[in-house]
């Protein structure tokens, strides 16, 4: 892989193994990345046995883990692009407590996130959950009960209630095919707090999914718009017509968008601040299929 990249911290929606992610993460290997998928301690195989399921875990076990493994690579003096989709914002956001690239450079280490890019993200504000998020947006989702109890403090995906939510592009079979696919969800992590804003301390990119039935366009507006209202920064917005699954109905497009961010984030002009400090406005340059 190249020296000169960052390396790519990939953080799975809820549900998802990384399985759902493989092609994304071999078509970006191909264009030498390292790519770091992580997998969350919240979600566990289908195939698991009730006995055999570890006690459900937190989202601030999920952070945990991620800020792990983050750690690691920055030890090694790697910068890192955090991509987080969906529900994998929130842990992902979490996790950059102690290490952005701005908070190390302040303790004389080398390495950490210099970017954060989120696939149609839902990422919170502080003090929010993802409770908190879909509370929100239930009155706007084609079917706010697409998802079942499994057991003792995990939930499934119901496949007949998903069919016209998750991947509106694809056809039947393939859309029964990825609804397979989908793993178990502990409910622990549903409640959640955000307790670190980390999209404060580095640049944000976001790709916005036009036609995503689970995170609304509306909510990923109020997302985007909120972020900027707070931190004063321009988030760089890829938009396209896509359902909640980009990486699989659009995969060309979120490599590319991917491949951008990367050189987006790698050439800022960043200041040293810490994470107790607002940093100062940071101001992105434009691009194509870009959403302001």
């Amino acid at each position: 892989m190249s020296a000169d990249k960052p390396t790519l911290v990939l953080v799975p929606g809820s549900f998802a193994s990384r399985v759902i992610y493989e092609t994304m993460i071999c078509t970006l290997e191909s264009r030498r990345y390292e790519v770091v998928f992580v997998s969350l301690p919240s979600v566990v195989e289908r195939c698991l046995a009730i006995d055999e399921r570890p006690p459900p875990a937190t989202m601030e076990d999920d952070a945990y883990h991620i800020q792990s493994i983050i750690r690691g690579i920055a030890d090694s003096g790697q910068d890192v692009l955090l991509i987080a989709h969906s529900y994998g914002a929130i842990p992902a956001t979490e996790s950059c407590r102690g290490v952005t690239k701005p908070a190390r450079t302040m303790q004389g280490k080398a390495g950490g996130v210099m970017g954060l890019l989120y696939l149609t993200g839902w990422v919170p504000m502080l003090g929010e959950s993802m409770k908190d998020i879909l509370a929100a947006t239930s009155g706007t989702r084609k079917s706010p009960n697409n998802l079942t109890m499994e057991g003792p403090g995990y939930l499934g995906v119901s496949t007949e209630l998903s069919l016209n939510l998750a991947f509106p592009e694809l056809n039947h079979i393939e859309t029964v095919y990825w609804l397979s696919k989908l793993s178990l969800q502990s409910l622990n992590s549903v409640g959640g707090e955000l307790s670190f804003e980390g999209w404060k301390y580095v640049p944000v990119c976001y790709v916005y999914c036009s036609a995503d039935e689970l995170n609304p366009p509306y909510y990923q507006r109020r997302i985007i718009n909120a972020i900027e209202q707070e931190t004063r920064k321009r988030v760089k917005v890829y938009e396209c017509n896509s359902g909640h699954f980009p990486n699989i109905s659009n995969l060309d497009f979120v490599v590319d968008v991917v491949t951008r961010a990367a050189q987006i984030t790698a050439s800022e002009d960043m200041d040293v601040w810490n994470d107790s400090v607002s940093p100062p406005a940071i101001q992105l340059s434009s691009a194509s299929n870009e959403h302001s």
